[in-house]
């Protein structure tokens, strides 16, 4: 069984044990650790206030809230689209207020919409400054993983 797929069966068998907020730490990481990103952020879609919003955000404290229309995670919550720039200063879509307030040099950007089964768009997973381009196996990581995270708020949320 390769790291990947332990990874897999880390994420499947955590997701109904751990609150949205401890699993969404556990899947960060070892995303990060598999991709070779820096850091990552999952945001939450909440249409009731049109915006999104950070559940977790590695080495931030507090909640990222995002209001429809602002920024790269946005857009791809909006369109349903993985947006991947390797400069983003050079992307209109990107907000640089976030790097001084963070403290934060981001040189890359990868943004993937989160999809539940009803084709809802329900998250953002963000990962920032990888250490190497992606390749098609790092693609279908993270599409598996979405598609995990994707059913984890779906039951967050449905608990409520």
């Amino acid at each position: 069984m390769s790291s990947r797929d332990e990874a897999l069966q880390t994420i499947k068998q955590l997701a109904p044990t751990l609150a949205l907020a401890d699993f969404t730490r556990v899947v960060l990481k070892l995303v990060r650790d598999q991709v070779g990103a820096d850091r990552g952020t999952l945001f939450v879609v909440d249409p009731a206030h049109s915006e999104i919003r950070s559940v977790v955000a590695d080495r931030v404290i507090g909640e990222i809230p995002l209001p429809i229309g602002f920024g790269i995670a946005i857009a791809g919550a909006e369109t349903g689209e993985i947006i991947d720039t390797y400069n983003p200063t050079y992307d209109d879509r990107f907000e640089e207020k976030y790097e001084a307030a963070l403290k934060y040099d981001t040189k890359d950007i990868y943004c993937m919409p989160v999809v539940d089964d009803r084709k809802t768009i329900v998250g953002v997973l963000e990962l920032l400054n990888r250490a190497r381009p992606f390749t098609n196996e790092d693609h279908e990581f993270l599409r598996q993983v979405s598609h995990e995270i994707a059913s984890c708020l779906r039951n967050s949320f449905a608990s409520r």
